[in-house]
């Protein structure tokens, strides 16, 4: 039966029928044929069984009805209503008596799309479900199946349903991105400032073309003899160094050349180069670094992440149980399934380097949903502990986030409305996928099932339980923040409100403070010069009076 797949399947026996001979059918036949017993003492004796029935039901038909009638009655008896029969399954239930409304104030706190789909099949076929997690088979009574939904496509998975001939529901694909979180970029508060537009090879041309131009004005000046001074190629150094950061042409300078052999390419090389470079460029960036804040240069595709020095944090979780005999242990869905799958296939020498370096990267972390001290280490810039080497980690720089879309979501949300740390998603162009299936056993009600759970993704209400459970997850999350947090966070859903901001806006109120803090550098240095020229006048005026009287 499991080879043919017939629609029918006639057993013949000895007439009364024993319970053992049809209430493993379900459980063992990984067939959906519909089961008639024939009488080996007289064939014209047809039995109907009911698989689900709490009590041996059997409906005794006449020999002369057709397939179509036999077929009836076993839809009747069978796949209408399963008398409360057992479906196992590996899913967690969260909310057994799971709401499930459509909207959000009926969708319950810890509703879950898994939840919610095995509960509209159990209603509509009337059946109950038992967590298969941790239990052996043999302790249940009553197993008319066994089902699970959004299980992550593996090569065990593979052979699991290669195996036992199982059939699949559904196949959906779900997503794995990343986020950057790092510090909120401010403006230059120091006299540093000053320096940094050009890097350091472009000032050294600079100090150096300064150095040169007065070198040959100790040889070309006009009125000056031709013999090199010391203490004049300090003066003429200090006169173009003040004429060029003071962003003018030289007059001054030009003209004191008295070649013009010299005078000529030394005022094209001045223009092009020390005007342009000073006048426009080196004015431009040093008011942008006093008053602008450029954001960041971070990652923006999963290879420039892995090249980069970052940590990656995940904390999307996968369930693995290789023994029904075994609690189940929670593991890291990326680091144990997702990676070691990929390096299994072995694909090509330079992607299974870059899936090392990436998995050499990354860090698990067990990031509950309704606990939120990752959340509030990291808004803080406090250091959060790994799961698998239980080293601390730091997050006082940038790191990235790396899980599912769901989970990301999550805490890019959470962060983002504390407000302390800058958060950027990554292009969800760039992001990868895996499978998610759902299978069951091959019996005579997978058929019926099957064909629910398509009409339930075609009607979208696959998508509004998903899209429910997002929220819900989200908005729970967010209110272990603190009251006050979550009553702005509802308060932005209901009224929708959206406000475009520049980025110098989402930083820090400070900001804006320390933007010209380097000005007040300026000043302190403008005003030991005043105060020593000062010093200096009243110093000669006293002098002079002195020597005159």
């Amino acid at each position: 039966m499991r080879q043919i797949n017939p629609d029918f399947a006639f057993t013949y026996l000895k007439f009364p029928i024993l319970e053992e001979y049809y209430l493993n059918f379900a459980a063992e036949s990984s067939s959906p044929a519909i089961l008639v017993f024939l009488n080996l003492s007289n064939t014209k004796a047809i039995i109907i069984p009911c698989i689900g029935c709490v009590f041996p039901i059997l409906i005794k038909i006449s020999h002369s009805s057709s397939q179509s009638y036999l077929a009836a009655v076993w839809k009747a008896l069978n796949t209408q209503n399963l008398n409360g029969g057992v479906m196992l399954t590996l899913s967690r239930f969260k909310n057994p008596s799971a709401i499930c409304g459509f909207s959000l104030s009926r969708f319950h706190e810890h509703d879950s799309s898994v939840d919610c789909t095995l509960h509209l099949l159990s209603k509509r076929y009337n059946f109950t479900y038992v967590a298969d997690i941790g239990v052996a088979n043999s302790n249940i009574n009553g197993v008319i199946g066994l089902m699970d939904l959004k299980i992550v496509l593996i090569e065990k998975s593979i052979s699991e349903i290669e195996s036992e001939l199982l059939l699949i529901y559904v196949v959906e694909f779900a997503k794995i991105n990343f986020a950057i979180v790092t510090q909120f970029p401010h403006a230059e508060n120091s006299i540093w400032g000053f320096f940094t537009p050009f890097e350091g090879d472009i000032w050294a041309s600079i100090l150096a073309s300064c150095m040169g131009i007065s070198v040959i004005m100790q040889f070309q000046g006009k009125g000056l003899s031709n013999n090199f001074s010391g203490l004049r190629s300090v003066q003429d150094f200090i006169m173009v160094q003040s004429f060029l950061l003071g962003q003018a042409i030289a007059d001054d300078i030009i003209k004191n050349v008295k070649s013009k052999q010299v005078f000529r390419p030394l005022l094209a090389i001045w223009f092009f180069v020390c005007y342009i470079l000073m006048e426009n460029l080196y004015q431009g960036s040093i008011y942008s670094d006093l008053t602008v804040i450029y954001p960041p240069h971070v990652p923006k595709t999963f290879e420039e992440l892995v090249a980069s020095n970052m940590t990656i944090i995940t904390t999307s979780q996968v369930i693995r149980s290789f023994d029904t005999s075994k609690v189940p242990v929670t593991n890291s869905l990326l680091k144990t399934s997702i990676i070691p799958e990929l390096l299994n296939k072995n694909f090509t020498p330079k992607f299974n380097k870059f899936v090392n370096q990436m998995n050499s990267k990354m860090e698990y972390i067990n990031g509950e949903l309704e606990d939120t001290s990752m959340v509030q280490n990291i808004s803080s810039s406090l250091k959060i502990r790994s799961n698998k080497t239980l080293k601390w980690i730091s997050t006082k720089g940038s790191f990235a986030i790396m899980d599912t879309l769901e989970d990301l979501e999550l805490y890019v949300e959470s962060l983002r409305i504390l407000g302390k740390r800058l958060v950027f998603q990554g292009n969800e162009d760039s992001s990868f996928h895996f499978c998610l299936v759902a299978f069951g056993r091959r019996n005579f009600i997978s058929p019926k099932i099957q064909a629910f759970l398509r009409t339930l993704a075609e009607s979208c209400i696959l998508g509004r339980f998903n899209y429910l459970e997002n929220a819900r997850n989200k908005m729970r999350s967010i209110k272990g923040l603190g009251t006050k947090i979550y009553s702005r966070f509802v308060a932005k859903l209901n009224s929708n409100y959206k406000e475009v901001k520049t980025f110098h806006e989402i930083g820090n109120e400070n900001d804006d403070e320390r933007a010209v803090g380097a000005l007040w550098y300026v000043l302190a240095l403008c005003s030991v010069v005043i105060a020593v020229a000062i010093v200096i006048f009243v110093s000669e005026f006293v002098l002079n009076r002195i020597y005159n009287s």
